[in-house]
This record gives structure tokens, C-alpha cells and sequence, in this order.
């Protein structure tokens, strides 16, 4: 029996639809340490009927002013109204590592700061956690097993063949609204999204999702 291992692999927490000075955020966050990371235009070129070349206003070379800011330990994207917190700790389980404690503290301290700067009052958050995990038995033949077992109570349409990615029937919490599971290089890689007008809650779903992960590889491998 091997030891069970769950990393976040990669995380995201959105501040969706909310009305933010912008400007403000940014000049707050750049004094925190924050580096903008800007990326090319890239236009493609045109051409008339005549074969001649038609001008880009905007040179290709040039610098746009889309960019997402890098900070020591996630970066910030902005999107519209929203605005993005995220980091990609890595893929292999066993070579991710991190102080998730560090994270968590220091996304509560920005989320204090960005929220200053609300200009209106519309709060709707949502946590994207991509887990990868290494459990105590044999990930795909648990996987299978469970696939199968849902096929026969119905969850699963008979007679198809085994998904790429079966949904995890049991319930986190009131904030989860997706749970999926799939087998990626001999590992289990767990899909977990959570929303919620609380930001706090979101970062204990953060905070707690290593102990998540583990629930669920849990109930899989113990019920077959």
C-alpha cells in the first residue's frame, strides 16, 4: 500500500463581475512588488485586391497595454469586470511544493487591498482548483471500478464505454458546484470549483482542499 498524496496543481480565484478602479488596484499592488507582464499585439497582415499591403494602425512590434501583473507568488489578470488571482504550481504531485499557509495569507492581504477599491457593490467570487494526487492504490483500476459501478446505478448511460472523467457523486459542501476526476500520467487529477459571495469561505475551500482531495480519493478507493 503506497502513501496518499494530494497537491494543488494549479488554482484560481475570480472577483466576478465586480466594478473595480482598476488604476488604483494596480498602483496599490505594482508598490506591493507586482512586475506588469506585458504581450505583443501580434496583428496579422492584410492585403487589397491589387495585392498591395494594407497598413496596421497599430505597428506589430509595438507593446499592447493588455497585460496581467506577476507578483513572488501568484500573478493578477484582468478580464473585463473580472479580475483574476492565480498560480500553476506544477503537474507531478510528487515534484509540487509549496507553503500553502504563505498563499493563502498573502491572497487574503491582497483581497483586503484590491476590495478598497470597489466602486460597486456587486460581490460574486469563484475558487478553481485543479488537484493532482497520488493515492494508496492503483489510480485507474479504482477509477474504472467506480465508472462502472456508476453505469450500473444508472449515473452512467449502459453500454457506453468508460469516460475520460467521472463526477464525483458525494457532497463538499453548499459552495462546490463542480467535481470531476480524471486519470492523467497514473494519477488522479480532481477538478473542484466553488462559488460564493463570500470571499472568506473561498479561501477556507483553499485552505482545506488538500484535506479535500484526500476525502474524495478516499471514498473512491474504499468503495470498490
Amino acid at each position: 500500500m503506497g502513501i496518499m498524496n494530494v497537491k494543488i496543481g494549479t488554482f484560481g480565484l475570480i472577483l466576478k463581475n465586480q466594478r473595480f478602479d482598476k488604476d488604483k488596484v494596480v498602483s496599490e499592488l505594482t508598490k506591493r512588488g507586482f512586475k506588469k507582464k506585458y504581450y505583443k499585439l501580434g496583428l496579422m497582415k492584410a492585403y487589397r485586391m491589387d495585392g498591395t499591403e494594407i497598413p496596421n494602425k497599430v505597428h506589430p512590434s509595438e507593446v499592447s497595454d493588455r497585460y496581467q501583473l506577476s507578483g513572488k507568488l501568484f500573478s493578477v489578470a484582468f478580464t473585463g469586470d473580472d479580475i483574476l488571482f492565480h498560480h500553476k504550481f506544477g503537474q507531478n504531485t510528487l515534484e509540487i511544493a509549496y507553503d500553502l499557509a504563505e498563499y493563502v495569507h498573502e491572497l487574503r492581504s491582497i483581497l483586503n487591498t484590491s476590495l478598497n477599491f470597489l466602486t460597486f457593490e456587486l460581490k460574486d467570487y469563484e475558487l478553481i482548483l485543479l488537484l493532482r494526487a497520488i493515492g494508496s492504490k492503483k489510480p485507474q483500476d479504482y477509477f474504472t471500478k467506480w465508472a462502472n459501478k456508476l453505469a450500473l446505478t444508472n449515473e452512467i448511460a449502459s453500454g457506453k464505454s468508460i469516460p475520460d472523467k467521472i463526477y464525483y457523486p458525494e457532497e463538499i459542501n453548499n459552495r462546490c458546484t463542480t467535481k470531476t476526476i480524471r486519470i492523467v500520467e497514473n494519477e488522479y487529477a480532481i477538478e473542484l470549483r466553488f462559488k460564493s459571495h463570500d470571499w472568506m469561505k473561498l479561501l477556507d475551500d483553499l485552505k482545506n482542499s488538500e484535506k479535500i482531495g484526500r476525502e474524495i480519493i478516499l471514498g473512491l478507493e474504499n468503495e470498490n
